[in-house]
């Protein structure tokens, strides 16, 4: 299951930085406190900011970049989902923490609200006209806070098996704590706290690499500084 994991793992890094490289960068103007496009895009909910959003002489050049990181996050959403499935066997066979079941059903409505918010901003990008968006935008923000949300919740719940390891590993369950904390804040305040959730929880998959690299089988000596 380690092997399998990193494998995992090193496929969801390597489909992560192919969107990096594939989503645009330069858009229209973004609401406010938003830095990240593809961030900016998930959270969009009024059509005013839409318009704005594609408000630029190389619209069509920048609504393909996001047709292409759209297909791509198909693939990306299974591999992410699947590592944290795995980073969660991992941990329950140290712990045998019946409470690690539950990321089972979190990570499968992730990968179901994470399809969903795919297709709708498809037709998002399919659109000349964004005055008719409000429906649309209505159901992104539901699948896009349900994906969110449903990570964040995933990371609260490993966070608990971090916090009973050695100090970097409480530091990483630190970490991950505070990508709860801050999904709630994001959800009522939007804008910059809705990027840092967004780096948290990247940050966190990260550690979750890390993890999976470093563990070893329970009952064999280890070395808990190498963790």
């Amino acid at each position: 299951m380690k092997i399998v994991s990193i494998i995992t793992g090193v496929i969801m890094a390597a489909i992560g930085l192919v969107l990096m490289s594939v989503n645009p960068v330069v858009v229209g103007t973004m609401p406010d406190g938003f830095v990240t496009p593809i961030i900016a895009l998930e959270f969009m909910n009024n059509t005013n900011d839409l318009h704005h959003f594609f408000n630029i002489v190389t619209v069509e050049d920048v609504k393909q970049s996001f047709r292409l990181g759209n297909q791509i996050d198909f693939f990306f959403m299974f591999a992410y989902g699947f590592f944290a499935l795995f980073c969660g066997i991992l941990m329950y066979r140290d712990s045998r923490a019946k409470a690690l079941w539950l990321s089972i059903p979190l990570v499968a409505l992730t990968i179901f609200s994470d399809a969903y918010e795919n297709l709708n901003i498809a037709e998002i990008l399919a659109m000349k006209d964004y005055s008719n968006a409000t429906l649309i935008l209505d159901q992104l923000q539901l699948y896009t806070w349900l994906k969110w949300g449903s990570l964040s919740a995933i990371m609260l719940l490993y966070s608990v098996y971090f916090f009973q390891g050695n100090w970097k590993k409480i530091i990483l369950g630190v970490i991950m704590l505070s990508s709860f904390v801050f999904a709630i804040i994001a959800f009522f305040q939007r804008g910059i706290y809705c990027e840092i959730m967004s780096a948290n929880i990247m940050a966190c998959f990260v550690g979750l690499l890390v993890f999976a690299i470093f563990w070893r089988p329970p009952g064999k000596s280890i070395d808990m500084e190498s963790l």
